[in-house]
């Protein structure tokens, strides 16, 4: 991922995250924002520069299909969509 694409990235990324949560964890939407909002702050400190991250965007035919990063944390490795 290039660090034009962070930024936009990262605000689909927060959005999608939320809708999960309130889709799939049943989770009230304030409840959902306040985790959103504490979570990715947690996991990506400084964004793109974060240590120990990868992010990878994914192209078909020059055409952006999907993303993912993945962190190691205390030796383990945590891939994200």
């Amino acid at each position: 991922m290039r660090q034009d694409e962070y930024e936009p990235w990262d605000a689909a990324h927060r959005v999608e995250y939320e809708r999960g949560l309130i889709e799939f964890a049943g989770m009230s939407r304030e409840a959902a924002r306040e985790k959103v909002d504490h979570d990715v702050p947690a996991v990506l400190p400084d964004g793109l520069a974060t240590p120990d991250t990868h992010f990878w965007v994914v192209e078909d035919d020059g055409r952006r299909v999907g993303s993912m990063f993945l962190g190691i944390r205390a030796g383990e490795a945590w891939l994200y969509d």
